[in-house]
C-alpha cells in the first residue's frame, strides 16, 4: 500500500521519517530539543502518536533540533511533503471529511479537503508560545501537504460555539454536550485533540470511493 519515506537535514534540525497511509496505527516517534524551556515538543510528540493511531497510519518519526520553534517548523514541513507525497493523485478516495471531539470545558471540531492547501484555525490555547507553535503547525503541513482544513479548538465562552449549539445535538449525545459544558479546558488535552481530529479527517478522507474517478 501507499508509503513513502523523507528525509530533511538542516542547520538547526534533523528528521526522518516513514508514512504508510494506510495501516494499523502503528506509530514509533520521538522528537527532542536542545532548548524548550515551555516543554512544548512534548505536547508535538503526544500529538502525532495519537495523529497516526487515529488516521490508523503507520508512523515512523525521528527528530532532533536546537529549538522548540524550528521542530515544530520543519517537522510540519516534513509531513506536509510526505503527504503530498503519498497523495499525488488524488483520484477515487472521498476527499472530504470531518471530526468532533467533545472536551471538558470545550470543543474541537475540524474540516478537511484535500485540496489546494489552505488552513483558517482558531483555538482557546491559553499558552501564547504553545498556540504559536500549533497554529504554525497546521497552517505549514495544510500548505505542503495541499490540505484545505478549517479547524477550531474552543472554550464554552467562545462566540462560535453559541452559533453551533442548535445543531450539537445532531451529533453529539447528552453526556457529550454535558461535558462541554463542565469543567476547565487544559492547553495540552485541547492542543493533543487537534492533532487527534486532523488524524481522523484524513483517513476518511484518503478512503477509496469507487464512485469517483476525479
Amino acid at each position: 500500500d501507499t508509503k513513502e519515506h523523507y528525509k530533511r537535514v538542516s542547520q538547526e534540525t534533523s528528521i526522518e521519517s516513514t508514512w504508510k497511509l494506510r495501516g494499523t496505527g502503528e506509530e514509533k516517534i520521538s522528537i527532542t530539543a536542545k532548548r524548550d524551556p515551555g516543554k512544548v515538543i512534548n505536547v508535538l510528540q503526544e500529538g502525532l502518536k495519537v495523529f497516526g493511531k487515529a488516521g490508523r497510519f503507520d508512523l515512523s518519526l525521528k527528530a532532533f533540533g536546537d529549538d522548540e520553534h524550528h521542530v515544530y517548523e520543519d517537522l510540519a514541513i516534513v509531513m506536509g511533503n510526505l503527504f503530498n507525497k503519498l497523495l499525488l493523485e488524488r483520484k477515487g478516495i472521498v476527499r472530504t471529511a470531518w471530526a468532533i471531539y467533545p472536551l471538558s470545558g470545550g470543543i474541537v471540531l475540524l474540516a478537511a479537503d484535500l485540496g489546494r492547501g489552505y488552513c483558517h484555525i482558531e483555538t482557546d490555547i491559553k499558552n501564547r508560545a504553545l498556540q504559536a507553535m500549533v497554529h504554525h503547525y497546521f497552517e505549514s503541513f495544510s500548505r505542503l501537504g495541499k490540505i484545505d482544513v478549517v479547524a477550531f479548538g474552543i472554550g464554552r465562552r467562545h462566540p462560535f460555539l453559541q452559533y453551533l449549539k442548535p445543531f450539537l445535538p445532531l451529533v453529539l449525545s447528552q453526556p457529550e454536550l454535558k461535558k462541554i459544558q463542565a469543567g476547565r479546558l487544559h492547553d495540552n488535552i485541547l492542543s493533543v485533540a487537534l492533532f487527534k481530529a486532523l488524524g481522523e479527517s484524513l483517513k476518511e478522507a484518503v478512503k477509496r470511493d469507487p464512485a469517483r474517478t476525479k
